[in-house]
């Protein structure tokens, strides 16, 4: 997968074999990749004898031809937060990819979106949060709610279940008095008098 943000450009290739560090398994590596001018060459025949260009498109090409496969790019891209690790989640046609922590989710997989905080005044909260139910429940944070109508739009398209959260709208107190206070006042009132 070939991804970029305004900044920011990431290839993340997925391994048929998980490496293990540990317990923990790895089933992609990613690179993160420069803007920067580059020129290499190349002895292997499947590629060309030099390439120059930026470091992102030369790389890529390079990884395209060794493996013989095109690469695949996002439809578009959030920044948000997941736990405690700030990044960037990446709408592919076949999953969600998180990345500086990389997570991949595969579409197929979500069975739910649940949005939380999505109803909130954009006066108190301009961001929302999202769960995905898949094989357990991934959840990012502070998504802006602008790009909302483009994840609905994304999840809706393959009949993927959303649900959001109701919040109670907050109601400030009535001018009124309700019963009961009128009740205590007539009470404190019949108290003075038998003083």
């Amino acid at each position: 997968m070939y991804l970029t943000t305004e900044g920011e450009t990431y290839l993340v290739v997925k391994l048929d074999n998980p490496i293990l560090q540990g317990q923990t398994r790895y089933d992609s590596m990613v690179f993160s990749l420069d803007k920067k001018d580059i020129e290499v060459s190349a002895k292997d025949k499947r590629l060309k004898d030099y390439y120059t260009g930026t470091q992102d498109e030369v790389v890529v090409e390079i990884f395209e031809k060794m493996l013989g496969v095109e690469a695949r790019q996002a439809m578009f891209f959030v920044k948000c937060n997941n736990k405690v690790n700030n990044g960037v989640l990446f709408f592919m046609e076949s999953g969600l990819q998180f990345l500086t922590k990389n997570m991949y989710v595969e579409k197929r997989n979500i069975v739910l979106v649940e949005f939380q905080r999505l109803n909130v005044p954009a006066i108190q909260a301009r961001t929302f949060d999202m769960s995905v139910h898949a094989d357990k429940v991934y959840t990012f944070s502070s998504i802006s709610k602008d790009v909302f109508p483009s994840i609905e739009d994304y999840f809706g398209k393959d009949g993927i279940k959303m649900v959001s959260e109701v919040m109670e709208e907050y109601s400030e107190p009535s001018n009124e008095e309700s019963e009961d206070d009128s009740n205590l006042s007539d009470i404190i009132a019949d108290t003075d008098e038998d003083d």
